[in-house]
Order: structure tokens, then C-alpha cells, then sequence
């Protein structure tokens, strides 16, 4: 729980009051942007993708908020190599004093990397991310104590491509145990399941797959997931994407981070001013006391835009109705 834990991140335990006995997923909208955030990136091309997002209430390392992402531009998986960010204020981001992008290096071709995710616990970032090599998917694991030096990533869970893909990790820690939530992806079959595997620490070795149930609406499929856990319950913002053209958002909550039900209608459509699809996204619960919460704002949200090559994030929030 966020205070003298310091277990915090749009995926780990949050304080909130349990104002509800349980949150209907259909009474929680999302907003959309006007603008795309800023990014210095490795590439040049100021794209990015794929944020996972650490509200540190009290500061770390000099900063609130810190960020993890992707540069990607819809085709070159060569950039698409994880970088960490620091802001005051979760909308103005840069590269931290002392720091340098990517915190993880280019594989040689034809390997790439993608989907990374980080979260703060006990004052120690950890950072995950996805290696597609050799015929594996492969999550590696690396943390850092002021986030500008990283420890070797080093491998935390792997499978082999020709049996399944292993997709988007989110991962979070409730109590003394570590869960790794991913999306098992096998192409032949069309399948799309959202998983969740159990650890005493974050670096594995992670138990056998537990499939979780997240029905989507006309047939939809995960794609791209973030969970974070917020009082007694789970919540998870699902991208059905299927394709570099993007998809909706859709919110589900779980009492037991297995079952979820999942929102009849998108969280947020597609389509905006900023693109025409939405991948996968961040969120950040608010603390007891931000004056948002009598306006009825619940979290904050960044989301990945898509729009042909054009990639980006924007900063939204999450409003109960």
C-alpha cells in the first residue's frame, strides 16, 4: 500500500477508498487528448509507444512521475528499444541528469525488443521488457536505485515462439508475491488469452500460466494489457488491437485478478483528433487526497496512439460516471 511501503505504479497497490462495493466497469469513461507528449528519443524521431508509468507520490530520484517506453514508427523494430524518462509533473518528460537512452541495447537482426514495463517497489525500479530472438520470446528483468544505472537485465521468463507468444507483461506486487500478467498469443489459432503467472520475486523463476477471463464484446480479442491493483480490487485496460492500425480501450475490474469483467463499450473509441487506433496504455490510480477526486476523476491515463507510421502518447484520465 502507497505510504511507508513505497509500493508504487500504475500496477502495484494503491490506497483508495473503497467508496464502492464494486466498480462497475460501464460507469468509467475515459477522455481523450489534444496533444501528443514530447520525447527525446535515440532514433531522432521523437515516436513513442507503449508507456508503462510510476507515480512515486513522494518523489524518486528527484522526479514524481518516471516512464518507460518504446520508440517505434510502425515498421523499424531496430528502434524499438526500451528508454526511461523522468517529469515533475507526468506531462513534461526527459531524459533523467546522468542518464542515457536506450536502458536496454539493439539485439543484433534478426532480434528485436518491445512491450517494456516498470514499476517502484522499496525504492528500487524494476524494469521489464520483451526480446523476440532465436525463436523465444523472452522477458528480461533489470532494476536500478535512482534510475539513471541499471543493473544486467537478465532473463525472467521464456517461451518458445513455435508453442505461443508471449505478450505485453505487466507486472505488479500484492502482498509478498509477484504477478506476471501477459497476453499468450498463438497466430495458427487466432487465440488471444490474457495469463498470469506468480513469483516470490521479480526476476522468477514464475509458476505455470493461469488463464484470466477478459470477454470483450463483439468477438474482440487482448491484444496489449495494463493491470494495477487499487484497494481490494484488480483493474486492467485492455487494447484489442490486432494490428499495426490499433484498436479501442476497454476497461475491466476483478475481485481476484482472474476474473474480470470488462466494460460493454470502449473506455475510449479509437478514433481521435490525434489518430485512428490505441494500443496499449498506462495507469495511475489517484491518491486519497487529490482534489480531482470530487470531480469524480479516478486515475490517470497514458495511452498510445496510432495513426499509419505516426506513433505517440497522450495523457488522459479516467472519470467515474
Amino acid at each position: 500500500m502507497r505510504g511507508p511501503s513505497r509500493i508504487v505504479d500504475g500496477g502495484a497497490l494503491a490506497a483508495v477508498p473503497n467508496t464502492m462495493t464494486f466498480t462497475d466497469p460501464n460507469k468509467i469513461i475515459g477522455t481523450h487528448s489534444e496533444t501528443f507528449l514530447r520525447f527525446e528519443t535515440p532514433c531522432g524521431t521523437g515516436l513513442m509507444t507503449h508507456p508503462s508509468v510510476v507515480d512515486s507520490v513522494d518523489g524518486f530520484g528527484g522526479f514524481r512521475y518516471w516512464m518507460t517506453g518504446t520508440p517505434y514508427d510502425g515498421v523499424d523494430d531496430s528502434i524499438e528499444n526500451p528508454c526511461v524518462y523522468a517529469s515533475v509533473d507526468g506531462t513534461t518528460w526527459q531524459i533523467p541528469p546522468g542518464a542515457s537512452n536506450p536502458v536496454a541495447p539493439r539485439p543484433p537482426r534478426p532480434a528485436y525488443n518491445s512491450d517494456a514495463h516498470l514499476i517502484l517497489d522499496d525504492d528500487v525500479l524494476h524494469l521489464w521488457y520483451r526480446r523476440t530472438d532465436d525463436g523465444f520470446d523472452t522477458i528480461l528483468h533489470s532494476h536500478s536505485i535512482d534510475g539513471r544505472t541499471w543493473a544486467e537485465f537478465t532473463s525472467a521468463a521464456r517461451v518458445p515462439q513455435n508453442r505461443e507468444r508471449m505478450l505485453s507483461p505487466t507486472i505488479l506486487r500484492s502482498k509478498e508475491t509477484w504477478l506476471l500478467y501477459t497476453v499468450k498469443f498463438i497466430r495458427s489459432r487466432n487465440l488471444k488469452v490474457v495469463q498470469r503467472r506468480e513469483s516470490k520475486s521479480p526476476h522468477g523463476p514464475w509458476g505455470q500460466p493461469t488463464d484470466c477471463t477478459v470477454d470483450l464484446p463483439d468477438g474482440r480479442l487482448p491484444w496489449h494489457v495494463d493491470v494495477q491493483r487499487v484497494d481490494s480490487e484488480f483493474w486492467m485496460i485492455v487494447a484489442d488491437s490486432t494490428s499495426n492500425r490499433g484498436g479501442d480501450l476497454y476497461f475491466a475490474v476483478s475481485r481476484d485478478g482472474l476474473d474480470f469483467s470488462t466494460s460493454s463499450s470502449p473506455l475510449l473509441p479509437r478514433h481521435s483528433r490525434l489518430g485512428s487506433g490505441l494500443y496499449r496504455s498506462s495507469m495511475v490510480s489517484l491518491q486519497p487526497d487529490d482534489p480531482r477526486r470530487s470531480a469524480g476523476v479516478l486515475a490517470d491515463v497514458w495511452y498510445s496512439i496510432v495513426d499509419g507510421r505516426r506513433w505517440g502518447i497522450a495523457r488522459g484520465i479516467l472519470l467515474h460516471k
